[in-house]
């Protein structure tokens, strides 16, 4: 009986973390400005200057606010339309799933700027070798959807969606790629589908009040507002037609990649004067990236999926421990 009585105790302390979590805002107008936000963290009210200019149709935005307590990351949205200029700043539209007290949670009313009054920012770019990408169809399959908010909404379901979920579906859902590790086969956090080694990071930044997090590894004394990430997995920066990038291994795939990305941005009549943010952080450079696939290692996943997941060598293999 004792024992029956400790598993329920276990059991019922499980589902009260996830029904707080089913309630916890995601998006910054809920998490960073009410002040007390457990899950999320809370906004420093200082603005990070995260270039905007390079976001295309089908990129993936991430914000971080101090104090997060579930990941690197805060919430996730899609680019629905590249940015324009206008006004002196870049900006556009975005898709996201947000807990805004309606009965659908996927809502257009969101600003790629929105990402900027968050401690930490980060756009990203779906580049898997192997897996096409269509930034029109991803955005298609994410306004296809709608339904509300709900943290224990299934992975595979069309009822209830958050944040990571619906980016990561719209992902899927085009090309069959699971974008994000889903534990238990469901859940899965804004953190696990940036740490994907599918997303090369195309600019990031951070406000003069980030406290560091998990996120990037810096002292506060070293964080500017436009500071660069530091990996802790040893990249070299390498300065490819005018992109600065990190990369542990840069070979012609990378270079493919950085290539295709520049061709994407001068079709979407982008060009160096206009967007100054050239940097890329490739998959496998990404700042705390060995951290994070230990941290899985020890929540159960195996050497073997983490290895096939994320396509790192057997020498980093051998740092997972």
């Amino acid at each position: 009986m004792k024992l029956k009585k400790t598993v329920l105790g276990i059991t019922l302390g499980l589902w009260m973390l996830i029904a707080a979590l089913s309630f916890s805002p995601s998006a910054h107008a809920d998490s960073s400005t009410d002040g007390n936000s457990f899950w999320t963290g809370t906004w420093s009210k200082h603005y990070n200057h995260l270039d905007l200019a390079p976001s295309l149709q089908g990129d993936i935005l991430f914000g971080y606010d101090n104090g997060c307590n579930y990941g690197a990351f805060s919430h996730t949205a899609l680019v629905a339309q590249g940015s324009s200029y206008s006004n002196g700043s870049w900006d556009g539209p975005i898709v996201e799933s947000t807990d805004r007290g309606s009965s659908n949670s996927v809502i257009t009313t969101g600003k790629q700027s929105d990402f900027q009054a968050y401690d930490a920012a980060s756009l990203t770019f779906f580049n898997k070798k192997g897996y096409k990408f269509s930034g029109p169809s991803v955005v298609k399959n994410a306004l296809s959807h709608s339904g509300p908010y709900s943290w224990l909404a299934s992975y595979t379901s069309n009822d209830k969606w958050y944040c990571s979920k619906l980016v990561s579906r719209a992902v899927h859902d085009y090309n069959g790629y699971n974008l994000g590790f889903i534990v238990n086969g469901s859940l899965i956090t804004p953190a696990a589908v940036w740490y994907d080694s599918a997303l090369g990071q195309r600019s990031q930044s951070v406000s003069s009040a980030y406290d560091g997090g998990s996120v990037w590894t810096a002292s506060r004394t070293e964080i500017s507002s436009n500071a660069e990430p530091v990996s802790s997995t040893n990249a070299s920066e390498i300065s490819y037609k005018g992109v600065e990038v990190a990369a542990i291994h840069f070979n012609a795939a990378d270079k493919n990649i950085i290539d295709a990305r520049l061709s994407e941005e001068k079709a979407a009549g982008k060009n160096d004067d206009q967007s100054t943010g050239n940097t890329i952080v490739l998959p496998d450079a990404k700042p705390g990236l060995m951290k994070y696939l230990s941290s899985l290692y020890h929540s159960g996943v195996s050497k073997v999926e983490i290895q096939k997941k994320w396509n790192v060598s057997n020498d980093e293999m051998a740092q997972i421990h």
